[in-house]
């Protein structure tokens, strides 16, 4: 640039010249800015910076020049580049010395033809630009005070003095701290400010210096407008909707209405082709209120006319519009775009956080006016406000979101219908598919976890009360099985602190007494299917079992096609009696691989493990569209309640007592642990494990399943259940929890064959595995009572030689190989004879008079 060559024409960004030519300019080369320095004896620097500025947009650009003096009296002298207020670089940079002061000052154009410049005169070109304020000061301000210079644009025209400001005449908090935070400003670079000349000063030609020395009168440096030069107020459209009519930006809001009843001015649907067009506009239209919103006198007029409430009103209008319209490929991407635009809307409101509240409240937070659009819209929705959870965290406690989706879930996402539930279907006209439902109450969990993710441990029990208050009272099995499975993670997450925490809080706040509740509820209920009077099935959620029950027959395939079996069950349960159910529950999904102890398990059982009565949390668009995976079995709440009782066991939260005085009740009592280490037993807690017996009593053909089954060893041997790893048939597992283990031995008469084969089985790998187990099933007061009592049982049940699948020579077979094994080990120990004789004598007492399980004598 120095030597001349070329003609490129350089933008000049200003000029600081003194009489003989000497002094510092800046100006554009292509998309990069230069800064060239001119002193005596011919001294010349130049540095270019490597910042790219775009043209055709507004920048705040701020040249910044320290000297930093050492002891040896040679300093650092540097040049900084301010964009947008951000320092982007600082680069070493000597000022030749002037010899003259400068006396000239030429600002985003040439100087006149006598002052030439250090550019060559062919090359000097105007800047070509909008130029805004320019503040020019003696000494560096930094990076802190030109980042506030930035931010509060060029707009303000800074004052001086006393009673500058004017805060106290703000008309709202916003105002009213702009105001101050600008006087703050002012107040601080008065003292280092030069010149400042602002364009809303103009006269003329003529700009007057509006510095505090220059606003004194105590020098006047007025500048001057050089050439033809058109000068013009800018104002932005969003920052002037507050005058353009009564509620500002909400004049807008008619153009997405297509007709309204003359009677009531509410919104009507109009003619299709008027509809559609003003559907269309509904997405433009919020995201211009969500940009008009950030101005004041915008944000005033909202507040003016109840903003939330009328936006709500139109958006139910055009939610339920598009539901009637239909949801073509167009439509479905439209909708997609109007819930950006009411997103962006609630979050672009950063000044007045009590309309933000009431915003989130009305527009986002209430799913009933969103449940008429289709999953796809519905699930969009609830992956927004996931999104936000920790962004906005604030708003959402204030607007209690998590009380506002959990009474959504209910009326929105239903399996029984309740007096307020939401039935869409006289709008769409179409029937909902259960496996969508679920889906959606699994996208809303997410966000009901994030939530609880954020809350700080003084808001955690007023959370956990919420979510024990809703298990109670809610009568959906769906929902209620999940938010279990929801409270198990939190108390089994890795941040150990914040487990606790919500463990206590679950405690604390009668979660052992809710456990108690469902578990009576669910006895009542008997092996009936919760859901057999429910009316929201549609026709594609009946899918036909015939095909997978003759593969589930055949060898090792029958595990392959358990989950699957068990989900069309499920689904085909509406259409068929108790009798039914209880031969399709559990048949031939334990079938037997023969007297085999050994067995391995297969890869699809370990799948098992992971889902929580049925929910199966890795769920694609396919599988939900086809409702397979993701129906309820009847059994998820009880799953639910058998590991959150195991993990609040194994993290000692509540603990066993040694031995109960009365023989009806379970040998543990079930006592909380406090935080000063004294134990209280209370006896609606120790119900709680006879309380899950009763149940399986209960309802065996209901409650009795795999899911259970794994959740209830899997806490007895204080393991994982959602361990996708978990073998059973691993080495090292002990029986830690014999309570929880003395519940599935006590039930394990009424269970299905196939259960009790399988349990029988395991249980026998479990006790060969470990000499501790086998030490710990013959010192048990049930042994052998229990084992005998399965075999007595199946022969009073009937004839019938297969039941379930499972023949009873297969089950005799089990039995005397469990015998056999147990008491040879009992055979090495001292005294071992005795536990043969206890074996005989307790086999001719069950015969004769009965057990726990019949409590009378028995039928010859």
């Amino acid at each position: 640039a120095l030597a001349g060559e070329g003609t490129i024409h350089m933008p000049r960004l200003f000029s600081f010249l003194s009489s003989d030519n000497q002094g510092v300019e800046a100006y554009f080369h292509g998309q990069f800015l230069v800064v060239e320095s001119g002193g005596g004896k011919g001294k010349k620097a130049s540095l270019h910076f490597t910042y790219a500025f775009k043209p055709r947009r507004w920048y705040f650009v701020g040249l910044e020049h320290t000297n930093k003096h050492g002891l040896l009296g040679k300093g650092d002298s540097e040049l900084r580049l301010y964009v947008d207020g951000s320092l982007h670089e600082s680069r070493a940079f000597d000022f030749p010395r002037i010899s003259k002061p400068l006396a000239f000052c030429c600002i985003g154009t040439n100087p006149p033809p006598t002052i030439a410049g250090l550019q060559r005169r062919r090359r000097q070109c105007p800047l070509f630009a909008e130029m805004g304020p320019i503040y020019i000061f003696r000494e560096p301000i930094g990076p802190d005070r030109m980042s506030r210079l930035a931010l509060r644009g060029g707009d303000i025209l800074p004052t001086f003095g006393n009673g500058a400001g004017f805060p106290w005449k703000a008309t709202n908090d916003h105002i009213k701290n702009m105001a101050e935070e600008s006087f703050a400003l002012n107040h601080e670079i008065g003292g280092s400010l030069h010149l400042l000349y602002h364009p809303s000063l103009l006269s003329g030609r003529f700009c007057p210096d509006a510095s505090p020395s220059g606003s004194a009168g105590t020098h006047r440096r007025p500048a001057e407008v050089l050439g033809l030069v058109h000068v013009s107020p800018h104002v932005r459209p969003a920052e002037s909707l507050w005058a353009l009519a009564y509620g500002g930006p909400m004049a807008l809001l008619p153009l997405t209405v297509s007709g309204v009843q003359m009677d009531t001015l509410e919104p009507a649907l109009g003619e299709l082709s008027l509809s559609l067009a003003t559907a269309s506009l509904s997405a433009p239209i919020f995201r211009i209120i969500s940009l008009a919103i950030q101005h004041p006198g915008n944000n005033e007029e909202l507040c003016r006319t109840c903003a939330p409430e009328l936006l709500s009103r139109v958006l139910h209008y055009l939610l339920q519009a598009s539901s009637k319209l239909g949801s073509g490929e167009k439509e479905g991407v439209t909708n997609e775009e109007l819930v950006a635009a009411i997103v962006s809307l609630c979050q672009s409101q950063r000044n007045n956080h009590e309309l933000k509240v009431q915003l989130f409240r009305t527009l986002l937070l209430d799913l009933k006016m969103w449940s008429s659009c289709n999953y796809g819209l519905q699930k969009k929705l609830l992956s927004s406000l996931a999104d936000m959870v920790f962004t906005e965290s604030i708003c959402m406690r204030d607007a209690n979101a998590l009380q506002m989706l959990l009474d959504g879930c209910r009326r929105c996402y239903w399996a029984i219908r309740e007096p307020d539930s939401i039935d869409n279907l006289p709008l769409t006209g179409t029937k909902r598919s259960l496996g969508e439902v679920n889906a959606l109450i699994d996208e809303l969990l997410v966000v009901i976890e994030l939530l609880l993710g954020a809350v700080s441990s003084t808001a955690a029990s007023d959370d956990v009360c919420s979510l024990i208050g809703f298990i109670v009272d809610c009568p959906q099995p769906n929902q209620v099985a999940r938010l279990l499975h929801l409270i198990y993670r939190l108390i089994v997450q890795p941040n150990i602190s914040r487990a606790n925490m919500f463990a206590q809080s679950f405690i604390s706040s009668g979660g052992v007494e809710a456990l108690l509740v469902l578990l009576q509820r669910e006895a009542k209920a008997g092996n009936n299917h919760i859901l057999d009077n429910s009316a929201n099935l549609s026709e594609c959620d009946v899918v036909s079992n015939e095909g997978s029950d003759a593969k589930a027959m055949t060898g090792e395939g029958y595990y392959q096609d358990d989950e699957s079996q068990l989900a069309e069950q499920h689904e085909s349960i509406v259409h068929e009696d108790t009798e039914q159910e209880a031969a399709k529950t559990n048949g031939a999904s334990f079938k037997m691989l023969g007297a085999k102890i050994g067995r391995k398990i297969s890869n699809s059982e370990n799948q098992l493990i992971k889902n929580l009565g049925g929910i199966n949390f890795s769920i694609t668009a396919d599988n939900v569209r086809n409702n397979v995976y993701n129906v309820d079995k009847s059994d998820g709440i009880v799953v639910g309640i058998i590991r959150i009782l195991g993990a609040l066991v194994a993290s000692g939260h509540l603990k066993f007592a040694s031995s109960s005085s009365n023989p009806n009740l379970p040998d543990g009592l079930l006592t909380t642990v406090h935080d000063e280490g004294n134990t209280m037993s209370e006896d609606r807690v120790s119900l709680l494990l006879f309380a899950l017996q009763k149940a399986f009593q209960a309802a065996p053909r209901r409650l009795m399943t795999a899911n259970v089954y794994m959740a209830l060893i899997s806490a007895a041997i204080n393991v994982s259940s959602a361990d996708e790893n978990l073998n059973l048939y691993d080495c090292g597992h002990r029986f830690e929890h014999i309570q929880l283990l003395l519940v599935l031995l006590r039930t394990l008469p009424y269970a299905p064959r196939s259960f009790q084969a399988r349990a029988i089985q395991d249980i026998l790998f479990l006790a060969c595995s470990h000499p501790e187990n086998r030490t710990t099933m013959t010192t048990i007061a049930e042994w052998p009572e229990w084992i005998l009592e399965v075999l007595i049982y199946n022969h009073e049940k009937g004839s019938k030689k297969y039941v379930d699948g499972v023949s009873i020579g297969e089950i005799e077979d089990l039995v005397h190989n469990f015998l056999i094994i147990m008491l040879e080990h009992s055979m090495r120990q001292k005294d071992g004879w005795r536990d043969v004789e206890a074996t005989i004598h307790c086999a001719e007492w069950l015969s004769l008079i009965g057990g726990s399980s019949t409590g009378d004598q028995r039928f010859r």
